[in-house]
């Protein structure tokens, strides 16, 4: 089945998902932890990685979709050309994978400068495709996720990426 993004209400992510399980409706709401400073303290919190965003696994039309586009807290399906645009699998298997492993992700938002396509040929992203930036020094690795206009760049050492070649 295809994922699909939500536009949640402002800082309603936590509880829109809340009610995406209650309904039993497969979603993904990536958190990220940040460290937060108030003026007498500072404190570990989990966040959502994509700000007024929650992610469904359902098919387009049926009454699972309806039902979650209907949940408290969600504004309404992300939409290209008119109508939900399905997010690919990888895209979603690869923040899963970033924020499993520790990666410190900042995101970054489209339009970007074009960038050598490249693959990622060892460590725990082996095989992921993206586009590089380099800036100061390093090589950052970008996964664009293209429905919600937004890219995800981390570090990557550059003898673990390898430009891929037109076919």
């Amino acid at each position: 089945m295809p994922w699909f993004a939500l536009y949640t209400l402002s800082r309603q992510e936590k509880k829109a998902s809340l009610y995406l399980e209650k309904q039993h409706i497969v979603h993904y709401l990536p958190l990220v932890k940040t460290l937060k400073q108030w003026s007498d303290r500072k404190k570990w919190v989990e966040e959502p990685l994509f700000k007024s965003y929650v992610f469904i696994q359902a098919d387009f039309p049926s009454q699972t979709f309806y039902e979650a586009t209907k949940t408290p807290g969600i504004a309404y399906p992300v939409r290209l050309e008119g109508k939900p645009h399905p997010i690919p699998d990888e895209v979603i298997e690869a923040i899963q994978q970033m924020i499993e492993n520790g990666y410190r992700i900042k995101l970054q938002k489209i339009p970007l400068k074009a960038g050598t396509p490249v693959e990622i040929i060892s460590g725990p992203l082996m095989g992921m495709r993206g586009e590089v930036v380099s800036g100061k020094g390093k090589f950052k690795f970008i996964i664009k996720v293209n429905t919600i206009n937004t890219a995800l760049l981390i570090d990557v050492p550059q003898e673990n990426l390898s430009p891929l070649h037109k076919k």
